[in-house]
This record gives C-alpha cells, structure tokens and sequence, in this order.
C-alpha cells in the first residue's frame, strides 16, 4: 500500500499538483513510517509550506473530500486520520518534537509550530496592563493630541493603548496617522523617562531598507515639524531606523542571527514597520531575541499582502477587528475600556464587559485617512476594494474610463494595439533625461525613483514585471534614453534582487545607475540616514531593471504616480491564482497622487472576489496566550 501511495504521489509532482520536493519529503517520512495515510500527511504539509502556509486543517481537508486539491486522492475521515497519526513516531503533540506535530486538529512541520509558539508566547507576555500614572498621562496626552473635550480621537487613543501596555499594534492604511501618531508615543516615553531618571534605550526597524529609509524620513519629518513635541525631547529620540535582518544580526552562511534568546538585543523599546511584510519565522527570532521586560511597538495595514513567506502575523494579530463599530472603536475587556476612558477624556463606544483582558487590548485601529482628499478617487477606490463591493468597483471603473474621477485614469490593454503599452512608457521619458544627466545630483535623482512605477501582478508574460520592462526598456532605447536591458548605464532604475550583507543591500532596496560625467559609472542608492551610497557596478548583487517592478516588491514604498497591470482573464474565463483582493489594495494604496489602471472589469471585479487565506492556528493560540490578570 504505501508503494501505490507513494507512486502516485510521484505522478502529482510530475504533473505539477505538487512539487518535487513535497513528494521527496514523503518519500523521506515513508521510510521511517510506511502508512499510506501518514506518508500523505506529509506531502500535504510541505505542500501547504510551498504555499506560505504554516500548517494544514485535516477538518477541512476531510470536508473538501479530496487529501490534495486536484489530485484524485480521498480524504481519510477526520477520526481515522487523528487516530493514524496520533500513534505514528513522525508525528509529534505539543510538547512533543518529531517531524511532523498534530495540534487540535492542525498538522505542521514541528518547526512552524515551534515559532506559532514563540510568537503567541512573547506577545501573550506583553499583553498585561502596565501599573500608570493616570493623572499625568492624562494631561501629557492632550497636550500632545489637543482634542475638543470628550471629542473621540483615534490618534490619542493609539497612544493610550501604547503608552500602557508592553505590547502595541498601531494598525491602519496609508495616511491615518501611524507615524504621527507613535513619533508622540516615543516623545511621551522619553518624557516619562525623565520624570523617573531612566534611560530606556529605543531601536527602530522595518522590513526592507526602503521602509525604513521611509520611516526614518517620517520620523524626522514629524521631530522637527510638530510643534507638541520639545524640542530637547525630540532630539533625544533617535533617528537610525534599520532593517528587522540588521538589527538581529545575520550570521555568515547561516539562517540563525547573532541575536536570540541568550544573546538578546540592547533595547528596551522596539519599534516595526510594515510588520504586514515580516513572516512568521523572522516574528518568531525578533520576539526571542527581545529582553522580557522590553516594549514592543508594531506598526502595519492588515488589508495589504501578508508576507511572501510562511505565515500571516499581522492579520492573525488584527483577526478579531472586525469587531470595529462604525466609527472604529474596537471592543476592548472592561478594565482596558475603564482606564483609555480615564486617559483620553472620551467615552468609548463599546465594550466586552464579559470577556477577559487579551492581546485586543492592546490594539488600535485607525480608519481616518488624512492623505487623500473626502473627492480622491484612490481614496474611494481603496476603499471599495477593502470592502470587496463589486458593483461599487464596476460604477467606478465605468466613472474611470469616461474620465470622471481626476486622479484616477483606466486603460483597456489591447492584444492588438502597443497604445496601453506606450501610455505605460511615456512617463518614463522625462525621468530618464534626468537619470542620465551627470550634472543632476544623485541624491535628486534618487528622488525621482518615486515618481512614477509600474507595478504588476505576475513577474512573467507581457503584463507582468519581464515583459514590461523589456518594452519600456526599448522604447527609452528608440528616443536615445537607455541602452538594453542587459547593459548597466547611466539612467537605468535597477532593483537589488539578493540580500548582500557585506554590501547591506537587500532584496528590494532600489537605486539608480549614474555617473559622475568624468567616466566613472556607478549604482547610487540612499541609506537610512538618507544619505546617498555609492557601489562600484563590479561589486553590485543580482539586480534587475526597475522600471516595472511586483506588488510584493513594491511594499513599503510609495509613488508619486503609480500605474496597476492586472493579468487578463484567460480564454476560458479564468483568473491568474496570483490575483487577490489584498494584492490590488496594496498596489492602489503605493499611489499618492495619480494612479493608472490597466485591466478589465472582470479581472478587476474578479479579484475582489478573492482572499489570501493561509492555514495558521496562529490567532487562536494568541487568544489563549495572555496569563491570567
């Protein structure tokens, strides 16, 4: 039996239903235990981590009748299966280690739950309320948020649930606040440091270089420009902002980091980014590397992509928003809605007198966006793909094409026309004359990476990130803009495709080709201090042109002008598996001022309809995380 099993799970890989390596792994567990159903198991798991999944739902699987999607291959009934591989050596209970590990029903590779546990371990740990000084609290918050009294700030709020609690999740879209937002929770630390004579040490990070460049940028933006904050205060907050990868400390051809559980970070209060972007394992090194006592402080959009790879934090933190009422107060636990009342000056709308204090009590959500305008089509746009209203998306885009909505424009691509592939190119036109001019400065030039992008669904065929560049890459070349797209000249926009640690340029990070005007040609890229570094092209990593670049990649960047290409729906009417409701909001949402769609309504409408679901037992193990208060 476990040779038929095994032989048809060589034919799923053969055919692409699974990859080469689920059916090695398998393979690999059938010889220490031959029963077809664990040997299945297997497969199904690495299957699920192929697809960003930390762990399989044997429930679920059962319910759908078919192991693996498209693979002809019954589902055991759910007690078989429990009782098969409860009693199998490879398969390990909590507590347990072996290969595999079953947990209510939740079967993962005993490393991915190891992490489920770490991360739902050092949140539910911070997730207790902090002894506070209510009375000056109180005052020092609306000093810094001077609200009309009894006036609902969501702002001010954010900051109460920071200030008392060790954890935080500041969550919202583009332009709510965020970073205004906790540049005043840090002033108010910093504050409160002085009345007690501590010196709590604060470290900053993000994802990617260019979100923490950006958040670096916000943060000094907002020290020197808000006039709540003093400014003796303000210089003593630090401006460094890092990449999570740097902070931990890569070591040399290893996956581990010098920073961890008997090494732990120099911090006191840590600060994250675009936490939508950071995967379940990296989570899981920060909070271990993390001292115990240290605050820490997580900013994010729960509507953007999760992370590309295994797992979804953030929107396992944010899976209980929903509970939002219409003017996005959330329901917090009695104690929690007593004491933001006595601190913000407000009353809250809501309250879940019956529940427990968890990890809710230590999120805000900010839903007022202070970057588009009440008439902004991406505005409206973003907010009709978070809701997934098709008919709304439809009147929209019907509004688009007749040129009804000012910063928003819609293009039809034409199988039969390059005229959407010209109006694609043509705003690259100006911003090359700049790039290859060695008279303009790098750092200006670094500048005008964001002005305009390409943005797509796939990396693959005309409307994805290959075929765009190459066709904008040979239009430049026709007006005497650019060389090929081989060629490293001067002018090219290239994005880094590998981290390179000596070089601390990461997956990525953008820059720009240019040249001194004396014969020396180099990449130009600007640092988190904001200055401009300058690589010789011999030592650059793996790079690609950047004139088109993914969504994925596009994470915690903004432009300008932002042009969305969707993949068309195929000849029998179906949509790429890539196009998803969190990957168009995340693109229209890189747009500041104008954005340019490219699809049809059906593709469009289409990916409404579609959610990223990943197989994570992560959000129930946070509601049982916080110890007893």
């Amino acid at each position: 039996m476990i040779a038929a099993m095994l032989q048809q799970l060589r034919q799923l890989a053969e055919k692409g239903v699974i990859s080469p390596m689920d059916w090695q792994f398998a393979n690999y567990i059938g010889r220490i235990d031959s029963t077809p159903e664990v040997v299945l198991a297997a497969a199904m798991v690495s299957q699920a981590l192929g697809q960003q999944q930390a762990c399989v739902g044997l429930q679920r699987r059962c319910q759908a009748g078919e192991a693996i999607p498209g693979s002809g291959i019954v589902s055991p009934s759910l007690q078989q299966w429990l009782r098969i591989l409860g009693g199998s050596a490879v398969v390990a209970a909590p507590g347990e280690r072996a290969p595999l590990l079953l947990d209510n029903g939740l079967l993962y590779l005993w490393r991915y739950h190891h992490y489920e546990s770490v991360v739902a371990s050092g949140i539910g740990q911070r997730s207790c309320a902090e002894v506070v000084d209510k009375s000056w609290l109180a005052l020092r918050l609306q000093h810094y948020f001077p609200t009309p009294e009894r006036q609902f700030d969501g702002q001010k709020l954010a900051a109460a649930i920071a200030l008392s609690r060790r954890f935080s999740l500041i969550a919202g879209g583009p332009g709510t606040g965020k970073t205004t937002t906790v540049v005043k929770v840090l002033a108010l630390l910093r504050e409160r440091d002085q009345r007690t004579g501590q010196s709590q040490r604060i470290c900053m990070a993000a994802p990617t270089g260019k979100a923490a460049a950006r958040l670096a940028q916000a943060i000094r933006y907002a020290l020197q420009h808000d006039p709540t904050i003093d400014s003796r205060i303000a210089a003593s907050i630090p401006g460094d902002v890092t990449t999570v990868h740097r902070l931990l400390g890569p070591l040399p051809n290893s996956s581990q980091f010098r920073h961890n559980a008997d090494n732990p970070l120099s911090c006191d209060i840590l600060l994250v980014d675009e936490v939508s972007m950071i995967d379940l394992g990296l989570m899981a090194q920060l909070l271990s590397a993390l001292p115990p006592r240290a605050r820490i402080i997580l900013l994010g959009d729960r509507d953007q992509l999760p992370s590309v790879g295994v797992g979804q934090v953030l929107q396992d933190l944010c899976a209980d928003l929903d509970q939002a009422d219409t003017s996005g107060q959330l329901r917090y636990s009695a104690p929690q809605h007593q004491l933001l009342e006595q601190l913000c000056g407000f009353g809250l709308a809501v309250t879940k007198a019956d529940d427990a204090p968890g990890i809710n009590d230590g999120i805000a959500l900010l839903q007022r966006s202070y970057r588009f305008a009440a008439d902004s089509g991406i505005g409206e746009l973003a907010t009709v793909v978070k809701g997934g209203d098709a008919g709304a998306a439809r009147s929209l885009l019907h509004r688009m094409e007749n040129g009804a909505v000012d910063d928003v424009s819609l293009l039809r691509p034409d199988s039969a026309s390059d005229a959407w592939l010209e109006s694609l190119a043509r705003p690259y036109l100006e911003l090359a004359r700049a790039w290859i001019d060695p008279a303009r400065p790098d750092q200006e030039k670094l500048r005008q990476l964001d002005q305009y992008r390409i943005l797509c669904a796939l990396r693959e065929g005309n409307t994805g990130v290959a075929g765009l560049n190459r066709y904008v890459e040979n239009f430049l070349v026709r007006q005497g803009l650019a060389t090929s797209l081989q060629a490293l000249s001067p002018g090219k926009p290239i994005m880094i495709v590998e981290n390179s640690y000596p070089l601390q340029l990461y997956n990525g990070d953008a820059g720009v080709i240019s040249s001194d005007g004396l014969g020396q040609v180099y990449a130009c890229f600007e640092g988190a201090d904001g200055a401009v570094r300058r690589i010789p092209l011999s030592r650059l990593p793996r790079w690609e042109s950047a004139y088109a670049t993914s969504v994925h990649k596009s994470q915690g960047s903004e432009y300008r002008h932002a042009a969305l290409v969707l993949p068309p729906v195929d000849e029998f009417g179906a949509l790429s598996p890539l196009l998803t409701r969190e990957l168009i909001y995340t693109a229209i949402t890189r747009a500041r001022e104008r954005l340019t769609l490219v699809c049809s309504a059906e593709a469009f409408c289409g990916g409404l309809s579609r959610r990223v679901q990943r197989g994570s037992g992560l959000a129930q193990r946070l509601r049982d995380s916080v110890p007893p208060q």
